[in-house]
């Protein structure tokens, strides 16, 4: 059997996910961290991917995740006790791929990735700061799963991670296994979009993509359900790790159905509910981008987080 066969066989029984897009942002204004995104999954895409530490920042772990079981990996631990003491983001991801530190790989018998080289990570924090990080074999993966396409084909995909500032907000733009419009999207409407709190923003970043003229996101689902993806979240922590809002379509969500316009209609719900405090939006002003244990993973820990 093939290498590409058997992953891809392993992967149609997997149960928990990676992530594909997300965008997570830091408010300095406010004290508040939050993301949204999306991914053809059929499990919730939060769990899997947000990663907070309230009052100091937020990491968002995609691709093939450091794993949870059965022991926790070292990562998570030494992010969050990094976060707490206010290391900047790209520090973070220094250390946190420092093979000393994951010392995950994935071994398919006739190659082998390190662990760090399949992690796309994203990261800010409430000091202005941001950083991100594609790892070098996230594409190799990919295509050895069978997803080797050629641009100017229409599932054309690209791995990519993109931060900015909008004055006292920074974000970490995120994508993989997405066509090339996603991450692009993301970061300019999150720049430009008019909003009148970090939820608003994080929320319509996410709707351009779903409503994009061209089919934009995670191209496994443009055949299953012509959407951008198939499980939604949109999350924000006030700084004292209160919830300031939570929807996630985590009930058994469905990759031939499109979810948007329900996930559209409980923040519609909940933006009633909670309506900005002046009524108003938050108009850019010199808005800046500025870019785009020791454990061998065995196929049955790549059904566990790749899909």
């Amino acid at each position: 059997m093939k290498i590409s066969h058997l992953i891809v066989a392993v992967v149609a029984s997997q149960t928990t996910v990676d992530a594909t897009l997300t965008i997570a942002a830091a408010d300095s204004s406010t004290g508040q961290i939050g993301a949204s995104g999306t991914s053809c999954v059929n499990a919730s895409l939060y769990s899997a991917v947000y990663q907070s530490v309230p009052g100091h920042g937020l990491l968002m772990t995609q691709a093939l995740p450091p794993e949870t079981e059965p022991v926790e990996s070292p990562v998570y631990v030494l992010a969050e006790e990094l976060l707490l003491n206010n290391t900047s983001p790209a520090d973070v991801i220094t250390a946190i791929t420092d093979p000393k530190v994951d010392i995950s790989s994935l071994d398919l018998g006739t190659i082998a990735f390190p662990g760090a080289n399949l992690r796309q990570y994203g990261i800010v924090d409430l000091q202005g700061r941001h950083a991100g990080y594609t790892g070098a074999n996230i594409e190799d993966l990919y295509m050895l799963i069978g997803y080797n396409y050629t641009a100017g084909e229409s599932t054309h995909h690209v791995q990519q991670d993109a931060q900015g500032t909008y004055d006292n907000i920074v974000y970490s733009a995120q994508g993989n296994i997405v066509s090339d419009a996603t991450v692009p999207t993301l970061s300019n409407t999150f720049e430009t979009v008019e909003a009148c709190d970090l939820a608003e923003r994080l929320f319509l970043s996410l709707a351009a993509v779903f409503e994009a003229d061209e089919l934009t996101g995670d191209i496994r689902c443009f055949d299953s359900n012509g959407a951008s993806g198939s499980t939604v979240f949109i999350h924000v922590d006030g700084e004292d790790g209160s919830e300031v809002i939570h929807i996630d379509n985590d009930e058994n969500p469905s990759v031939t159905e499109n979810p948007w316009e329900g996930f559209k209609a409980k923040y519609e719900v909940w933006r009633k509910e909670n309506p900005c405090e002046d009524g108003g939006t938050d108009v850019p002003s010199g808005a800046q981008t500025l870019g785009a244990s020791a454990v061998v993973l065995s196929l049955s820990l790549i059904a566990a987080f790749v899909v």
